[in-house]
């Protein structure tokens, strides 16, 4: 039973540390695409400025 127990407890300790894992690497990731997203609105932005102006 003890082991039983130990291996449980195991088992969750390892489960929330990926837990945190995945949710730090999901915030990564979110940066990253806020940053891609930005930078293409801002390409965007230059590529149709000099139309305007033509």
């Amino acid at each position: 039973m003890k082991r039983t127990q130990r291996n449980i407890i195991e088992t969750i300790e390892e489960t929330l540390i990926i837990q945190q894992h995945g949710r730090e690497e999901r915030q990564l990731a979110e940066k990253e695409l806020q940053q891609l997203e930005q930078d293409l609105k801002s390409h965007l932005v230059n590529i149709k400025g000099p139309n305007k102006q033509s």
